[in-house]
C-alpha cells in the first residue's frame, strides 16, 4: 500500500490523502515489479456518482508506462479496478520508430489510456511523450550533446530546434501538456484532442524532414559520381 494525493476543486474543499494497492505484477512483461507511480489524474465523478482517479506506473523491469483506475468509496483506502491492458498501435512513420522508439512506446500507451476514458492520464502521458520526441530528435539525429540535451529542461531544448515549423509544433505541445499537468489551466479552450492534433503535426514534420534530408543526401552522393 502507498499513500498518495489526489486533488480537484469541483469534488474536494482540500487535497485528500489516500492509499492505494500498487500493482506488484507489470501487465506487459508479467514480472513482479516495485511499479514507479509517475502521474495520478484528478478525480472524476461518474454517472453513477461514484468518483474515481487514475494513476500512471512504470515497470521497473521492462520500462512500460500502464495505468490502473482507482474508486475513491470516501475510506482511507481506494478500491482498485483492473483493466486488461489492451494496446492501441499507433500509425507512427517507421523513421520517427527509429530515432525515438520510446516516443512511440509511451505515446501508444497514452492512446490506449484514452481509449479506455482516462482522459486525464491520456494529457500527462502525451506530454512525458513529447520530451522523449524532442530531445531524441535533437541527440539521434541533430547529433547535439546528449548530456547537456538530457539535462535540458523542455522548453530549453525546443529552442534548439532549428526548424521553425517543429519549433513551434513542439512548443504549443507542450504548452497543452503542461495543463494536462498543472492545477490551473492557461490554454482553457484546447484539451488533449487539440494536443493530439499538435502532436501528429510535429510527427509529421520530424519525419518529413528525415526523408528530405535522406533525398539531399541521396542526391550529393549521385553527383560526386
Amino acid at each position: 500500500m502507498e499513500k498518495i494525493t489526489i486533488k480537484n476543486p469541483e469534488y474536494f474543499d482540500f487535497s485528500r490523502e489516500i492509499y492505494i494497492d500498487k500493482p506488484n505484477i507489470c501487465p506487459y512483461c508479467k514480472w513482479g515489479t516495485d511499479s514507479k507511480i509517475e502521474a495520478i489524474s484528478e478525480p472524476f465523478k461518474q454517472t453513477d456518482g461514484k468518483i474515481t482517479f487514475a494513476v500512471l506506473f512504470r515497470c521497473t523491469v521492462c520500462g512500460k508506462y500502464f495505468f490502473r483506475a482507482y474508486i475513491d468509496n470516501g475510506t482511507d483506502t481506494a478500491i482498485s479496478l483492473d483493466y486488461e491492458p489492451t494496446t492501441l498501435f499507433s500509425s507512427v512513420p517507421k523513421e520517427i520508430k527509429k530515432i525515438s522508439p520510446k516516443f512511440v512506446d509511451i505515446y501508444t500507451q497514452a492512446l490506449t489510456a484514452e481509449a479506455h476514458g482516462l482522459s486525464d492520464v491520456t494529457g500527462m502521458a502525451l506530454r512525458k511523450s513529447i520530451e522523449f520526441l524532442v530531445k531524441d530528435y535533437l541527440i539521434n539525429y541533430k547529433k547535439l550533446d546528449s548530456i547537456a540535451i538530457k539535462k535540458d529542461p523542455l522548453a530549453r531544448a525546443i529552442s534548439k530546434i532549428e526548424n521553425p515549423r517543429i519549433k513551434n509544433l513542439a512548443k504549443v505541445s507542450t504548452w497543452l501538456g503542461n495543463d494536462e499537468t498543472h492545477y490551473e489551466k492557461v490554454w482553457k479552450s484546447k484539451d488533449v484532442s487539440h494536443m493530439k492534433l499538435f502532436i501528429s503535426a510535429l510527427i509529421y514534420f520530424i519525419s518529413l524532414e528525415l526523408v528530405s534530408d535522406e533525398a539531399e543526401e541521396m542526391i550529393a552522393s549521385s553527383n560526386s559520381k
